[in-house]
């Protein structure tokens, strides 16, 4: 992940799956589960092959899927890490320079080879936002790294992070049945944010409340759901 070492991406393959096209196989079966309809693999490493390719849309969602795991999502924000191996330490340095240059850059992988040229899939958080960018076929890495941060700070300014709920904020009231007058505030259970588009709004509206309650009534009981909508 931090050095792109085809020999550890082979190893890897022919220890999980016992020959490397047999992993070729799994990643092919995975890319389909996942969705990656611009993804086909032919071998482990991503080395040029007929019948290796990806978009970097698919590579994009990939590695928003990949984000999921907190050891992948570490591993590719740091800059570097020493592995021992028996009584030698070996450091290992990231080849993203972009987590030197950005302190809101935390990620994700480099690659190159003669027919995709330079590419580096960046992401970056700032505000709350998360963003991931994909740029293919750059003639320089230093070309990459420019159009990279360039794109995600230019995406920083498409979005803002919204509020939409905010905790133990009151959205209705229910007559109760045997104290007349009475009523049981109903209060958001938790807080609920959102990325949005700037320009977008979030609305909420609240389904499934009763007309009336009886006790005996504990705090935290549920009685509705909030509904977070964009865009209806």
């Amino acid at each position: 992940l931090l050095e792109s070492a085809n020999d550890a991406a082979a190893t890897l393959a022919e220890g999980i799956a016992g020959s490397r096209p047999a992993f070729v196989r799994m990643m092919n079966a995975r890319a389909r589960r996942l969705g990656l309809s611009n993804t086909h693999y032919a071998n482990p490493v991503g080395l040029d092959e007929p019948g290796n390719y990806s978009s970097a849309r698919d590579l994009a969602k990939l590695t928003v899927r990949l984000q999921r795991f907190s050891f992948f999502k570490k591993t590719v924000d740091r800059q570097a890490v020493t592995l021992q191996t028996g009584d030698v330490p070996r450091t290992v340095n990231n080849r993203n320079p972009l987590l030197n240059e950005a302190r809101w850059v935390n990620g994700v992988k480099t690659g190159f080879t003669r027919q995709a040229r330079n590419v580096l899939v960046g992401s970056g958080r700032r505000r709350g936002i998360s963003l991931v960018a994909a740029v293919l076929g750059e003639p320089t890495k230093e070309l990459r790294d420019i159009e990279t941060i360039a794109l995600l700070k230019w995406g920083m300014t498409r979005f803002r992070r919204e509020i939409a709920v905010h905790k133990l904020h009151q959205f209705a009231s229910v007559p109760t049945r045997c104290r007349r007058g009475a009523e049981l505030p109903l209060v958001a259970a938790r807080a609920v944010r959102h990325t949005v588009r700037r320009g977008e709004r979030l609305t909420t509206r609240v389904v499934g409340v009763p007309s009336e309650v009886a006790g005996p009534i504990r705090e935290g009981q549920r009685f509705g759901t909030i509904e977070v909508l964009r865009g209806g």
